[in-house]
């Protein structure tokens, strides 16, 4: 119960903090206490972290999503506990996570950006850097932006595909 607590506590504190000033916190405590970690592995680390806080969420709503009165009816047929979780809330609750878990991963593809900030060249990064040479702005940031779209929409394509496979025709 007390770890439940402090897990609870600790993954509250990464989804109510901006993952802007994570990026530069985790990477400022790295530099003091010299970890030696890699601004790539503090990127890697804070993001791992920030996606993990709101995946918990997601998955304790989807299960809490699955009607109590469901759960007892499998339990009455002689379903183990792990056979109830198996059977009847994961398929109930990853249908009702699917929309969230995509819009996430989009998120938090779109948030890759804000580890510029702690010296990562990355996708906007180097089109600032083109953009001082060629003065081209408005041409480089929508190639930037294309970019950012041509990894996003398969994303969001196979949620959308996965959702309308799993919804019942009504």
């Amino acid at each position: 119960m007390v770890l439940q607590r402090a897990a609870g506590s600790l993954l509250d504190v990464f989804r109510s903090i901006p993952l802007l000033i994570q990026f530069v916190l985790i990477n400022s405590v790295n530099s003091l206490l010299r970890l030696g970690l890699s601004t790539f592995k503090v990127a890697c680390l804070v993001l791992a972290i920030y996606t993990a806080a709101y995946c918990t969420e997601l998955v304790r709503a989807g299960i809490l999503s699955v009607p109590s009165i469901t759960r007892r009816a499998g339990r009455s047929l002689g379903l183990t506990y792990l056979q109830d979780l198996r059977e009847i809330v994961f398929p109930i609750a990853v249908k009702v996570v699917l929309p969230n878990w995509i819009g996430l991963t989009l998120g938090v593809m779109k948030d890759t950006s804000l580890v510029l900030w702690i010296g990562i060249t990355e996708l906007l990064r180097s089109s600032q850097s083109i953009v001082t040479r060629t003065q081209e702005p408005l041409l480089v940031l929508a190639i930037a932006g294309l970019i950012y779209f041509l990894m996003s929409f398969p994303v969001a394509r196979l949620g959308t595909m996965l959702e309308k496979k799993w919804t019942p025709n009504d």
